[in-house]
């Protein structure tokens, strides 16, 4: 599914600042003042940046209270302050009669605050008079109001540090295996938080194995290759400098594979792959269903590269053939400056989230949104320019995709309305995505998935035994495109929904 680009034109601005009061806990922290804009189709919500700020949250209410902190109408995660500020933008147009509800979440040192605040009149911010805070409809008159919460720890995924009194904790749909129990969390538990301090091994699988033969046949072998270098993971793919079709390669006791190969002698049709790559993994020590995962990274650039930030089902409960069991895409971009297909640009200024069930790379994107930084920000850039925060959230009946804390794409999770996979019926309604998943970070090359036929120039045909030899065999083409080939990743966090 093709999300299409949306023609960013000049904005009539025609709103004044409202400024909601502020809100002092006895914590050492005060919570800013939210700043709303008004503009003629859409308005926006923003506080000053503070560098202990980790994320913030906005939801939003039209002519309708809060009743508690529950989702709004309208709401917004920012994953990165912009300009000095947490700003998020709401693409909705309202009259002079209509009143805004607004609560606000945050991650401040390690403590989540939250407030409610409102209502507010649009008319009195068009109007630009900060003092009238009041909303008078008909006789009724209604003054606005603070509630402050006390701020709640952030906890770990340990059970002695969760938050579970009545007034902090809210039901959470997201589970985590526990022995043989599935645990419930409250939600907006950090759950998961890697800083790359190091690369863990008890945390992560630094995979070593070749995947020949598999879903996409990547022309990689993962050699244990990623790396941490000053607080960031790096994964840097290699040229293999054997002959490919004739090399014998053993991994030996490393090999960590499941269904891959641990050795290979090349020869015709089964030959080496020319790249060397990297990719962990998190199945051994994390998994999870339903939640919110966050991934700040920066992409590679290079033609043929395939960054790899994704969810992958643990279990493999209705197969490990032909994605049948699922996959989420945290975010995906090609390497490649300019890449067209179908007389669509699929290159790296275009990001793509969301779920593979289909092994075909005419059928990649049936489930995936995109977008590209000209909707964000913009600007036309390369993702590869810059760090980006690339965000999922996984609930029961869709999955949200989100980058820099601009949402891009909702997927519908019900598959079985589409897609007829007989073994699917074994499961739920949201079948494949109704199991628990782990977390992968890597990166690939080239392969029979991610690159469909028809490209111009492409070096390879997929499904052609001789792939991985004619894309070798090419490496002078694609080889000096690859001015920064590395995928890099600041962090990864994991909330409770």
């Amino acid at each position: 599914m093709y999300a299409s680009c949306k023609m960013r034109s000049l904005q009539l601005f025609i709103g004044v600042v409202l400024l909601l009061n502020r809100v002092r806990f006895n914590y050492g922290y005060t919570v800013e003042t939210v700043k709303l804009e008004v503009f003629n189709d859409k308005f926006r919500a923003s506080i000053p940046n503070d560098p202990d700020i980790k994320w913030v949250a906005f939801n939003v209410n039209i002519n309708k209270a809060f009743s508690s902190f529950e989702a709004g109408q309208l709401s917004g995660l920012v994953g990165m302050p912009k300009n000095g500020k947490w700003t998020h933008e709401f693409r909705r147009s309202l009259s002079d009669s209509d009143v805004i509800y607004i609560w606000l979440a945050m991650q401040y040192d390690g403590v989540i605050f939250r407030d409610r605040q409102g209502p507010f009149s649009v008319a009195a911010i068009r109007n630009g008079d900060p003092n009238i805070m009041a909303i008078t409809t008909s006789s009724t008159t209604t003054t606005p109001t603070t509630t402050t919460t006390t701020p709640v720890p952030s906890p770990s995924s340990g059970d002695e540090n969760r938050v579970n009194n009545t007034q902090n904790c809210f039901d959470s749909q997201t589970e985590l295996p526990h022995g043989d129990n599935k645990h419930k969390h409250c939600k907006g538990d950090l759950l998961f938080e890697e800083n790359f301090d190091n690369l863990d091994d008890s945390r992560w699988i630094n995979e070593v194995r070749i995947p020949i033969r598999t879903t996409d046949d990547e022309f990689v072998f993962y050699n244990g290759t990623a790396y941490v270098d000053n607080g960031i993971l790096k994964i840097t793919p290699t040229l293999y400098n054997g002959a490919v079709n004739r090399d014998y390669v053993n991994l030996g006791n490393r090999c960590t594979a499941r269904y891959d190969k641990c050795s290979l002698q090349g020869r015709p049709n089964y030959y080496i792959p020319p790249i060397v790559s990297g990719r962990i993994n998190s199945r051994n020590s994390f998994n999870f269903k339903y939640g919110r995962i966050e991934v700040k990274a920066k992409m590679p650039k290079g033609d043929w590269l395939v960054p790899l930030l994704l969810l992958e089902p643990n279990a493999m409960k209705y197969g490990n053939a032909a994605y049948k069991s699922g996959e989420m895409r945290i975010a995906f971009v090609r390497g490649n400056k300019q890449l067209k297909w179908r007389d669509l640009e699929i290159d790296g200024s275009h990001l793509y989230g969301g779920v593979i069930v289909k092994r075909e790379a005419e059928r990649r994107h049936d489930f995936m949104a995109n977008v590209t930084l000209d909707d964000v920000n913009g600007s036309k850039e390369h993702f590869g320019n810059t760090f980006h925060v690339y965000s999922l959230i996984w609930k029961p009946t869709e999955l949200l995709l989100f980058v820099d804390g601009y949402q891009y794409g909702r997927i519908a999770t019900d598959f079985k309305k589409s897609i007829r996979e007989q073994v699917w019926d074994l499961g739920g309604d949201n079948a494949p995505l109704d199991d628990m998943f782990y977390i992968t970070l890597g990166l690939s090359a080239g392969g029979h998935g991610d690159f469909p036929h028809g490209i111009p120039n492409k070096p390879w045909v997929n499904t052609n035994p001789k792939a991985p030899l004619h894309f070798s065999e090419q490496r002078n083409a694609w080889h000096s495109s690859w001015e920064q080939p590395s995928l890099e990743v600041d962090y990864v966090r994991v909330y409770a929904i």
